[in-house]
């Protein structure tokens, strides 16, 4: 037999971590980024918070400034962000899911969605929404898509094609 779960939502993570004795010492900051990085599984989640999994964790928090560089920025600072990140193709393809994740919460709650995947809450993702066109946010979705692609399946120079992204309109 085969039995079928569902992902935790990131509000039952979060509840869940701060019920730990790891939750102590990390912040609320920390907590909701585990939740992201979590992907909707508790062990993982708990992981982050007692740092055996600080990579993903600073990746994810990466992504976030990323999309709201994208987003927000002019080209030039966008250029200047995107070449001082420095990291193996493996990490660049986290970044780059993670960054994926928080587009197509831009794009849901832009829809009328209230539950984020990447965003601790709808709040949070309508701040940055709110300042931008849906059409923009799809674009964005399918350029971070083939930089994705880029760089972890076509042995793309990572310099050039983070270059390529931050000047993508």
């Amino acid at each position: 037999p085969v039995i079928k779960t569902e992902l935790f939502q990131n509000k039952f993570i979060s509840d869940w971590l701060r019920t730990r004795p790891e939750a102590a010492k990390v912040s609320e900051s920390d907590i909701a980024a585990a939740c992201v990085v979590s992907g909707g599984s508790l062990g993982i989640a708990l992981d982050c918070i007692s740092g055996r999994e600080k990579t993903r964790a600073s990746l994810a928090t990466e992504a976030a400034e990323a999309v709201l560089t994208l987003c927000t920025k002019s080209l030039a600072d966008r250029i200047l962000f995107f070449m001082s990140l420095k990291h193996s193709r493996e990490e660049f393809g986290i970044l780059l899911d993670y960054a994926m994740l928080a587009v197509r919460d831009l794009t849901a709650v832009k829809s009328g969605a209230s539950e984020t995947v990447f965003y601790p809450d709808q709040d949070s993702a309508l701040d940055i929404s709110s300042k931008l066109k849906m059409r923009r946010l799809i674009k964005l979705f399918e350029v971070l898509e083939v930089a994705k692609k880029d760089i972890t399946q076509s042995n793309a120079s990572a310099s050039a094609v983070m270059c390529s992204l931050a000047a993508a309109d």
